[in-house]
């Protein structure tokens, strides 16, 4: 698990997606209901929201987080699971785009979130609700 102060950082940043419909903000443990009509609209229930960008909280040059960020689209579009933009950011800490996944369970998810060397996603729950997940835990099975 990330040390408490990078986990305190996750749990107050900032999740945009951006739709068709417009900007939506994803707030951990609360009830969003343009998520879930996202998730409708996309015949699922479960979601992550992943970024490639400075893995292991490591910043990295713009020109190398937008390599990764390409990597990742590419990575999902391998693997056949629609994506929507996002970014994720907090005041201290600077935007990093992001994907909002559809489709994806939590475990793959969080392998994902490894394979681009990320400490915590964020994954949808049984109540289609946003928490914030540490990639190296494997709580859950999809």
């Amino acid at each position: 698990m990330p040390d408490t102060n990078a986990w305190a950082g996750f749990q107050s940043a900032v999740y945009e997606v951006f739709s068709h419909e417009g900007t939506l903000r994803l707030h951990l443990g609360k009830p969003c209901p343009a998520l879930r009509a996202l998730l409708d609209w996309h015949e699922t229930n479960r979601a992550a929201f992943v970024t490639a960008f400075n893995p292991a909280a490591t910043r990295l040059s713009d020109a190398e987080n937008d390599r990764r960020a390409i990597q990742l689209r590419q990575r999902c579009a391998a693997l056949g699971y629609p994506v929507l933009p996002g970014r994720g950011g907090a005041p201290d800490w600077g935007w990093e785009d992001s994907l909002l996944i559809f489709d994806i369970g939590p475990s793959s998810a969080r392998r994902l979130g490894r394979e681009f060397g990320q400490d915590a996603i964020l994954v949808t729950d049984d109540q289609q609700r946003m928490q914030l997940q540490p990639c190296a835990d494997p709580i859950f099975s999809d």
